[in-house]
């Protein structure tokens, strides 16, 4: 999965359509990236949901915010015990419209250097009716961002070991 500052590519969008490009290598259905290789062009952005502006990304530091001490707003207990370590600002999750539906979780998001910046775990609630059909203004893939994980791996679950090879050392 690709995130730059492309349009994010559609069945019948700047790709050609999804019927002239099944004719070509002889499939009947939308590629359902469970058996199959898609590459998702898109873009981070948020959307409008009953009128109100659902931002592009959440923090770390926003998990403390709704924390409420009760399932489902419960902190893990690792999380909440290195508060004070954790870096509030970082990015923890972000919203793109990537083109993704079953099978795509784990995939990973690339920006325009090439660099990975996140995998994709989700899709908002309009992304649901994937299967048949793509929204640009609504459907999001939803990504955890590679800053949380390395945030995590270093301050709250630490795992120096993963981190040094993850860096490359």
């Amino acid at each position: 999965m690709i995130t730059s500052d492309r349009s994010s590519s559609t069945r019948n969008g700047r790709f050609g359509s999804f019927a002239a490009f099944a004719a070509c290598v002889g499939l009947s259905s939308y590629l359902d990236a469970t058996f199959t290789l898609r590459i998702s062009y898109g873009k981070v952005k948020g959307w409008t949901e009953r009128g109100q502006e659902v931002p592009i990304a959440t923090t770390l530091g926003g998990t403390f915010d709704r924390a409420t001490g009760n399932a489902p707003f419960d902190v893990a207990p690792g999380f909440a015990a290195n508060r004070a370590k954790i870096d509030g600002a970082t990015t923890y999750d972000f919203v793109t419209t990537n083109d993704i539906i079953g099978g795509n979780s784990g995939s990973p998001v690339i920006d325009r250097a090439g660099t990975v910046i996140g995998a994709a775990f989700d899709g908002n609630i309009h992304s649901l009716g994937g299967n048949y059909g793509y929204d640009a203004t609504l459907n999001r893939t939803v990504v955890v961002s590679t800053d949380s994980v390395q945030e995590a791996l270093e301050k709250i679950y630490p795992a120096p070991a993963l981190v040094a090879e993850l860096r490359g050392r």
